[in-house]
């Protein structure tokens, strides 16, 4: 056990390394609206075609507590022809990781922008495999009935944009998803589809999932991975429905608010709200969950998985250096079964404290490391994104 422990330190150790020589060396190149959340922007080793085609690769490392050290790579190639400088560019997204608890997600994204800039069209597919915790439904769960479970899903979904206003687009999309569920424990909530409170659980046996909807986004900071400055707002209704190949009907709602406010030259303050609302019957795989990397870190992901999630997190940086950063966040919020059942006076919070290393400043990228604490648990987190 030590050794492997030994192995794992040696490989994020090396991998570190590796991303800050890759991505302290690139090149800088304009930042497009169409980039996926989970990857970086266009920095790191590039190759070029030609002077209109760009291919940059970048590595990818993380570390959760949920999926151990993962490691992968990520690939995105440009298509300039003669649009402007500061345009956006039709792009072609690809990647791939691989933890160490033998999870791995390979996914591929190809995105047309219009040169007129007004509309983007985007195809996303992807494959995952690994293993998962389930704790039950709600938000009075015990860490006793926690139970393991493999999942395997795989996913397709095109989203078509429509540019409003300069900051503002409003888009549809469709989407569909196929997953299996195996490796359940005999007698456990999942195998018998009951929960510890007697609710039944929804997505115990191998299905299908499809819906439709649309999409509204305002963003008026384009600095995607560490901004300091400005607001984004992301509304999302999905509508999933038997008569379009699910064999689950539900509506799912979601509303993600996020500030950025500079208050000094070193001080920096950012907050999140969000807000997610299932009515139906859902798979308990695609049920709202708070915890995790991203979500009031120090609580284990999923730990709370209900129909609504209502959360608030503030996160307060100071600039040690010219390149350093000290972190302290917090967060607090809560599942429910129905609106009926919301209470705001029991609400779950966990806090902790963080660095930011500056890896790259044009655009600007952070390596994060957080240490998060809750009432039933820690965690440790590492990696490039911000948790929002």
């Amino acid at each position: 056990m030590i050794f492997v422990k030994n192995i794992k330190i040696t490989l994020l150790a090396i991998l570190v390394i590796f991303c800050i020589l890759a991505v302290a060396s690139a090149n800088d190149l304009p930042e497009a609206s169409g980039m996926p959340s989970s990857v970086p922007p266009e920095n790191s080793r590039t190759s070029r075609n030609n002077s209109n085609i760009r291919t940059i690769y970048f590595p990818i490392m993380f570390y959760t507590p949920e999926t151990s050290l993962g490691l992968g790579l990520a690939a995105i190639t440009l298509f300039r022809g003669s649009r402007p400088a500061g345009a956006d560019f039709p792009r072609l997204n690809i990647f791939g990781m691989y933890s160490f608890n033998n999870e791995y997600v390979f996914g591929i994204s190809p995105e047309y922008v219009t040169r007129n800039q007004k509309y983007a069209f985007r195809l996303d597919a992807s494959i995952r495999n690994g293993t998962s915790q389930f704790f039950g439904l709600g938000n009075n769960t015990s860490e006793d009935d926690s139970e393991n479970f493999s999942l395997k899903t795989s996913s397709l979904g095109f989203t078509a944009y429509r540019r409003i206003l300069r900051n503002l687009r409003m888009g549809v999309r469709a989407e569909y998803s196929s997953f299996s569920i195996y490796g359940l424990e005999s007698g456990g909530m999942l195998s018998t589809a009951a929960a510890a409170n007697g609710r039944h659980i929804a997505g115990t046996e191998n299905s299908h999932r499809a819906g439709a909807g649309i999409i509204i986004c305002f963003n008026n900071n384009r600095a995607s991975l560490s901004p300091t400055q400005g607001t984004r707002l992301r509304l999302k209704y999905m509508y999933h429905s038997r008569n379009i190949l699910s064999d689950y009907e539900y509506s799912y709602i979601k509303a993600d608010f996020r500030r950025y406010i500079t208050l000094s030259e070193n001080y920096f303050f950012a907050y999140q709200i969000l807000g997610e609302f299932i009515n139906g019957t859902a798979p308990f795989m695609y049920l709202p969950k708070l915890g995790g990397q991203s979500l009031l870190r120090g609580i284990t992901r999923g730990r709370y998985s209900d129909n609504i999630l209502i959360a608030f997190q503030p996160e307060l940086q100071r600039r040690i250096s010219r390149n350093v950063k000290g972190v302290l966040f917090c967060g607090i919020g809560n599942v429910y079964r129905n609106v009926e059942s919301i209470d705001l006076s029991r609400l779950h919070f966990s806090g902790g404290v963080g660095a930011r290393l500056r890896i790259a400043q044009n655009p600007a990228i952070n390596l994060r490391l957080d240490v998060g604490f809750s009432k039933d648990a820690r965690g440790v987190y590492f990696g490039i994104m911000e948790a929002f």
